[in-house]
Formats: C-alpha cells, structure tokens, sequence
C-alpha cells in the first residue's frame, strides 16, 4: 500500500524517495526535448515499482499524484460547515434534509473535501456513515474555527450598534458643566456610551467643546469643523471676601499690587486671560498655579492671592470666602465653542447630544454673542 503525504511515498517496505528529487529533474530538463525528463521520470517509477512489485503505477499517475499534493487546498467555508454537519448526523440524506441542498450536492462535496485533503474522511457502516480517523482530526481542528467565524459576524453587527450609540467627546474648556450634561442626557438615554478625553488634542472626537477669546471665530476653536453653537460668558475677579472694594466693579489696575491664583499655563482659559491682560498693558504677578479650578478657589478663599474666574463655567463659589466682582473692562469675556472637528463624520447619536449640550449651556445662563 501507498501512503501519500505531502511530499513523500512512504511504500510498505518502510523506505521512502523524496519526490522533490524527481520534481527537481523536472525542471532542470524542462527545455529539452523531453528526453532527459522522460528519464527521470522512467528511473523514479523504476525506483518505485522495484520496492513494491505488485504495484504497476505508470510515470503519468505519480505525478499527477505529486503535483495534487504540492497543490494549495481549495477548502471553503460552506464545504466545512457541510462536513461538519455531516459529522454530526453520521447520515448523508439526514444532513442534506436539514442542510436544504440536494443530496447528491452533498455527497459530491464531501468527496471534493476527502480528494483535496488526500484522505477518507467517513467509513460506511451498514446504512449510515462515520468519521475515520482523519475525519475526526479534521472535526476536531475545524469546529472551534467555523464557530469562532460564525461568532465574527455577530460580534461586527455588535460594535457597529454600539459604536452607534457612543458618543465621543473632548473636553476642552468647561469641563465640569460638560459633564453635567453627560449626566442628564445618560439618564434619559440609558442605552448611550460615553467616551471622554480631557485636553487631549489627539482624542478622536465626534463633539469638541473648546474656548476662544470673544472676539474669535468658532471655526478658530474647531480648525475648520463645524459649530453647532457659540456661546459667551464674562470673565470675573475672583477676590477674598475681605477686598476692600469700592464699588461693583474692578479694574485690572485695581488689582495691582495683589499676587495672584492661577491655573496652570498649559490651561487655555489661563492663555486667554493672559492675553487681555496683556492687551490692556497689565501683567499678573502670579504666585501660585494649580490645574484644579477648586484648588484656585480654595486658594483665594484663605486670602492667598486674587483670580479670574469665568461666570458660568465654575459655578458659584463659597460665598463666605471668595467674591466674584465684575471687571471694568468690557472685552473681559470667552467663547464657549461647541461643535463636530473637521474631517469627522459625527453619528446621529452624536449629533443628538450636540443638541442637547447646546440647549444645556443655553439654560446654565451662557449668552449668544
């Protein structure tokens, strides 16, 4: 008996001949005459038929056998589940029933598998059928995949709905009143998934909510996106309950000679204070920074130092320790800017909450401009 694999005959005398050998003569005698292939081919039957005897193959038959061999596989994924079912009902015309195809359909592509793979995959057995040894490999090592596949599909139709129904946001600027709306619009829209980055340019965003000075564009905040609403708030001094304050409002001037709280330079509300302040000829002394608005709250209160604090952004702060004064200065305002960043196809979803963020920050109290 021959066994065939791959690219060996391993024939019952144990002793094997390497058919790359041969297949090497082939090609080195391709472009003769044919002689010097004819043979090759004639030595290696030779070689063959004076091992096994009993055998008469013919120089043609091995190498079409070969050449199978060497042959990529052509399985698909209809011939496995077909297999596979198969495997399981051990009955052609029971699988062909519950598989809806004619069975002779069937039974020619369980042979078309068993001739591509080289091995019998099912043994007749009275009037039913069952796995060989190699059919029971094959079930073994292709279920979990068809099962794996079949679950793909599922899995894509899951995070295609649920890519639906996230939104992405990058926070900015006012965070805090941001967040207050993610809030609500979660509780009424339970079914929603939030993906939040903070400060983070490089955050693949569907709503950006930005500042700019009041006197810039929107499209300055969303490099060429789309505004869904551009809104304003003042800028206050923030001051110890103790300043000695002579009317309602302040000048920069007035507060010359105070040090100040700040948020950290890397802050864009701190760029665009530092920006006024410059264009009315006034420079802070800052004597302490922090990232954390509460913190530069919390400062002012103990009467370290004076601030700026935007009206609505921050809520209201503890009274008792901290006055917000209004400046003299009329341009001491900054844009809230709300919108889609360019390039960004944003989903319904999205822009569901676009317009709810926008109707939130109108009724926190921030202004058309």
């Amino acid at each position: 008996m021959i066994l065939k694999q791959c690219n060996q005959i391993y024939v019952s005398s144990k002793i094997n001949i390497n058919y790359d050998m041969y297949h090497e003569n082939e090609n080195e005698n391709e472009n003769d005459d044919g002689g010097g292939k004819h043979a090759a081919g004639a030595f290696f039957v030779g070689q063959v038929q004076r091992l096994c005897p009993t055998r008469r193959l013919s120089k043609t038959r091995l190498s079409a056998t070969f050449r199978r061999r060497k042959e990529r596989c052509d399985m698909d994924l209809v011939q496995l589940r077909y297999f596979l079912d198969v495997a399981e009902s051990e009955h052609v015309t029971r699988s062909a029933q519950r598989l809806r195809v004619a069975q002779p359909a069937l039974s020619r592509s369980l042979h078309r598998l068993e001739d591509e793979l080289g091995s019998p995959l099912f043994e007749r057995v009275g009037r039913n059928i069952r796995l060989t040894p190699g059919g029971r490999l094959l079930r073994d090592r292709v279920a979990p995949l068809v099962r794996a596949l079949d679950g793909v599909a599922a899995e894509l139709a899951s995070l295609d709905e649920e890519g639906a129904r996230t939104v992405r946001i990058s926070l900015m600027s006012a965070s805090s009143i941001a967040i207050d709306a993610v809030t609500a619009y979660r509780a009424a829209h339970p079914g929603t998934l939030f993906k939040i980055g903070q400060g983070d340019r490089g955050f693949e965003a569907d709503v950006l909510v930005d500042t700019v000075p009041a006197s810039a564009s929107a499209n300055a905040a969303l490099a060429g996106g789309e505004a869904a609403v551009s809104l304003v708030e003042d800028i206050f001094a923030a001051v110890p309950s103790n300043f000695p304050l002579a009317g309602s409002e302040l000048s920069l001037h007035d507060l010359e000679g105070w040090e100040f709280v700040c948020l950290a330079g890397s802050r864009r509300f701190r760029g665009i204070c530092d920006d006024l302040c410059a264009r009315h000829g006034f420079k802070p002394v800052v004597a302490f920074e922090s990232d954390n608005p509460s913190v530069v709250q919390r400062m002012i209160g103990l009467g370290q130092g004076v601030g700026f604090w935007p009206e609505i952004s921050w809520g209201t702060p503890d009274r008792s320790s901290v006055r917000l004064v209004r400046l003299a200065e009329p341009d001491f305002q900054r844009r809230i800017v709300v919108g889609t960043p360019s390039r960004v196809r944003a989903s319904a979803e999205s822009l569901k909450f676009l317009d709810f963020l926008a109707a939130h920050l109108r009724t926190a109290g921030f202004r058309a401009s």
